[in-house]
């Protein structure tokens, strides 16, 4: 059972355990709670109340070497949660984003010995459609050609940054886009092209794509030519 304590995560500090150990000893199955855990203290008293397996979310953007000395002392009890909007993980229950991508969070973080995710497209939570799987199949695939590459010794670890990550990705030698344009008045990308569209321009127009005309396509245009881009800054 996934269990998220949703004011600890705003608040930096669990909130609930008190109803999170009544849940634990109330349920017969398996039990995994994220949500404002950012000490070893707080992980060993969740696991004392019967928590099966912790996720570290914020903390693992946040402090890096929390994480490396939880999986030393918990092992595979503790899980990294990487939650992205638009390919960039968001952090402190999704209200601050951060400065790393999925795809790179994910990367560093096997390296420092966690062996368990849980992933979420923020774009896609709550919309009752199906997850993003292209962009989880992509993640995937980078990681896996990236850690076979250190295993066989080709690469290490410090030859990890973002040209090797974009190098491991389906679009590798395709410039990133300078503008997404979206037709039918949807306001989100639904995670395409998750990691190239970090630093793009988006545009939402109303317009249906089968009417989409070369006018609608000047007017995208006009309004991109105008903006001042700051590419994350």
């Amino acid at each position: 059972m996934h269990i998220v304590d949703l004011d600890g995560a705003a608040a930096g500090e669990l909130c609930n355990l008190d109803i999170v150990r009544e849940i634990a000893r109330a349920v017969l199955v398996p039990t995994q709670l994220g949500g404002g855990i950012r000490n070893l203290e707080t992980i060993e008293t969740l696991l004392r109340a019967g928590i099966e397996r912790v996720i570290l979310g914020t903390a693992a953007v946040e402090n890096p070497n929390l994480v490396v000395k939880a999986c030393q002392r918990f092992q595979e009890s503790i899980i990294v949660g990487i939650d992205a909007r638009e390919g960039v993980v968001a952090t402190h229950g999704w209200l601050q984003d951060s400065e790393q991508t999925a795809v790179a969070l994910a990367e560093n973080m096997a390296q420092l010995g966690v062996r368990r995710f849980i992933y979420t497209d923020i774009s896609r939570d709550g919309t009752l459609t199906e997850p993003n799987f292209s962009a989880i199949a992509e993640m995937i695939d980078a990681i896996k050609s990236i850690a076979q590459k250190i295993k066989s010794d080709e690469i290490t670890v410090d030859d990890i940054d973002e040209v090797l990550v974009e190098q491991h990705l389906y679009t590798d030698g395709i410039p990133d886009p300078d503008i997404i344009i979206r037709t039918s008045g949807e306001e989100r990308l639904s995670g395409f092209l998750t990691w190239q569209s970090v630093y793009s321009e988006l545009y939402f127009t109303d317009v249906f794509f089968p009417g989409f005309r070369k006018i609608d396509l000047w007017r995208a245009i006009r309004v991109f030519q105008q903006r001042n881009r700051r590419y994350g800054r």
